[in-house]
């Protein structure tokens, strides 16, 4: 995951990251990480019943479908 994030997409503090499937393990490790290295992170869930998880890990602005 590391490597996707840091080498990949040369990711940077100050850099937005969306990340679709946010409440899966990848999603939450892929913000965490994201997180980490001063991204700006928004997520997607697709449950509605999940959201509330996005919120707690600090998933940014969502949009509900």
């Amino acid at each position: 995951m590391y490597e996707s994030l840091t080498p990949g997409l040369d990711l940077t503090a100050n850099q937005s990251l969306l990340v679709r499937g946010g409440t899966s393990s990848v999603g939450l490790a892929a913000s965490a990480l994201a997180k980490d290295l001063g991204a700006t992170v928004l997520s997607t869930t697709r449950n509605p019943d999940r959201a509330g998880a996005l919120k707690e890990q600090g998933g940014g602005p969502r949009a509900d479908r």
